[in-house]
């Protein structure tokens, strides 16, 4: 059975960004995939938020996929409100030997109190602790770093409330925690802890500013180039950085991409713009733009004709945009991906392979409007080897008895129309599939199967309806 974890605690604020926009809504709810990231067994696991925008106020679950490296699911988790008013919304999902630290916000629907929530996930994706810390209103994703001492140093921040510093440990547990009421605003997703001294360094949209351990402020140094707000800064070493964004909005630049490499103290080794046609908006990824690979090349990317404001939906076509950078930094190759659809980038990951992966969102709006999560998996040469479409929309599916030595009941009372029952074992493979025309869920006699770990999809007119995962007892 897909796990469900329940809390019972306050909640986080969730505010949905109005679109500037003409735009249709594709469903009743409303998601944004928050995060992908590999895992020590090749697999990768996807964070989404998911908003019920039927109910008022909004209903929030945080989802945690699981796809293996051909794009199959395997399993899912959700953090579910339950019919309370309490809602969760994962920012970041950090890996560690044992398992996983969750940062994200719970908040009481009702009352609008909101908690930083920190929570530990094991191995197999269950619920073993987790730690409320009040706030006084929400605050962006925070960006994250480690320590020498594996301590997750992380900071959040907003134009309109101050920044948050804190130190978490291994087991979850927060025991550094300090507001700086004097600075109010955005934190890019990279926080930068310099080993050598032990500073913390957070870089802005226009600066670089540095703590000591205490969070205390010792000094501000101005960047003379801005990569915006949501630009991904990743240590070469403790002085020097490279830094992936965007360009300001200047007549010269317009949203250009940016690429550069510059050190703490502000000096500018490398930088590079790409520049396009003047009516074309280049936005860089929202989450994490850039990565760099074993053989130390890059891909950094973004969003190709960019709607400010479209909150992931325009109807417009637009594109994932994604540079390969040789070991120099001068660009290899860049490449459009999409065109067909309104995309929009959140983040690009490298794979063991020499390629990488992107992903973010794409919204259909040709025929009938559909947006999904999109995930594209190229090559080092830039060639597409595999692509996923998740509906931003999952449902959360109940079976039974499980584990069970054949029969498979289902506990969804509704009747789907068009529907494609698909059992799929570890390995991917296909190994059963029902077809319905219309009517209710039947019951499946799966006892041909041998004993072991096996996925259930529940496909509706081709698009997933419902996952979860079965044990063949005997």
């Amino acid at each position: 059975m897909k796990k469900t974890h329940v809390l019972l605690l306050f909640t986080f604020f969730y505010h949905m960004a109005s679109a500037q926009i003409n735009v249709t809504y594709a469903m009743a709810n409303d998601s944004r995939l928050s995060q992908i990231i590999k895992q020590s067994n090749g697999n990768y696991l996807i964070v989404i938020n998911d908003i019920n925008k039927i109910q008022r106020p909004f209903i929030v679950n945080a989802k945690i996929l699981e796809i293996n490296s051909r794009g199959n699911f395997i399993d899912s988790l959700i953090f579910a409100s339950k019919g309370s008013n309490l809602n969760s919304y994962i920012d970041r999902l950090i890996p560690f030997s044992d398992g996983y630290i969750g940062l994200g916000q719970i908040t009481n629907r009702l009352d609008s109190r909101v908690s930083f929530w920190v929570f530990r996930l094991n191995q197999k994706l269950q619920l073993i602790q987790d730690t409320l810390v009040p706030l006084a209103r929400s605050m962006t994703a925070p960006a994250f770093a480690f320590d020498r001492d594996s301590n997750i140093i992380f900071s959040s921040g907003n134009l309109s409330v101050p920044i948050y510093f804190g130190k978490i440990d291994k087991k979850g547990n927060v025991f550094s925690w300090k507001v700086d009421s004097s600075e109010f605003l955005i934190p890019s997703s990279s926080l930068i802890v310099r080993k050598d001294s032990l500073l913390y360094t957070v870089f802005t949209d226009k600066e670089f500013i540095t703590f000591d351990t205490a969070f205390n402020k010792i000094h501000k140094t101005p960047i003379v180039f801005s990569a915006g707000f949501n630009a991904t800064v990743t240590p070469l070493n403790d002085s020097t950085f490279s830094i992936a964004g965007r360009t300001t909005l200047t007549s010269l630049y317009g949203w250009r991409q940016f690429f550069g490499i510059t050190t703490v103290s502000g000096r500018i080794i490398f930088r590079n713009i790409y520049s396009t046609s003047v009516d074309t908006a280049i936005w860089g990824a929202f989450n994490y733009g850039a990565d760099s690979t074993k053989q130390s090349e890059w891909y950094w990317g973004g969003t190709y004709n960019y709607i400010l404001g479209s909150d992931g939906r325009a109807p417009v076509a637009s594109s994932f945009i994604l540079h390969k950078l040789n070991r120099d930094y001068s660009i290899k190759w860049t490449k459009r991906y999409g065109g067909d659809a309104y995309y929009e980038m959140y983040g690009v990951l490298t794979t063991d392979d020499g390629g990488c992966i992107m992903y973010g969102t794409r919204y259909d709006y040709n025929s009938v409007p559909k947006y999904d999560a999109y995930i594209l998996k190229v090559n080092g040469e830039g060639l597409i080897t595999s692509e996923s479409s998740i509906p931003l929309s999952i449902n959360n599916l109940h079976i039974y008895p499980n584990p069970s030595s054949g029969l498979v009941n289902f506990d969804y009372k509704e009747p789907l129309k068009d529907v494609q029952i698909r059992v799929i074992d570890t390995k991917g493979s296909l190994v059963h599939q029902v077809k319905i025309a219309e009517g209710l869920l039947p019951t499946l006699d799966l006892s041909f199967l041998n004993k072991g770990v096996y996925f259930i999809q529940i496909m509706e007119q081709n698009r997933l309806f419902a996952m979860t995962k079965w044990v063949k007892s005997e």
